[in-house]
């Protein structure tokens, strides 16, 4: 397979991340009458880690996308 044409299976999205933010890891967990908490581990390129801002990523929203192995959601 030409790895050109992989896509990531999880990706998230911030205001808070840089673009180039990937997804290494993450898991969840629920119970009843408590929220759901989910951990993600990232990476992000040292060339955007300069202007990274931890406190704003761990305070602020994020979307976690799960694709299918077809590339839908």
């Amino acid at each position: 397979m030409d790895t050109r044409d992989q896509v990531d299976l999880f990706t998230i999205t911030s205001g808070s991340l840089p673009d180039s933010a990937a997804v290494l890891a993450f898991r969840s967990s629920e119970g009843i009458s408590r929220l759901y908490q989910y951990e993600v581990l990232l990476t992000i390129p040292s060339a955007d880690a300069a202007e990274f801002d931890p406190e704003a990523a761990v305070l602020g929203r994020a979307t976690l996308l799960v694709m299918k192995h077809d590339s839908t959601v």
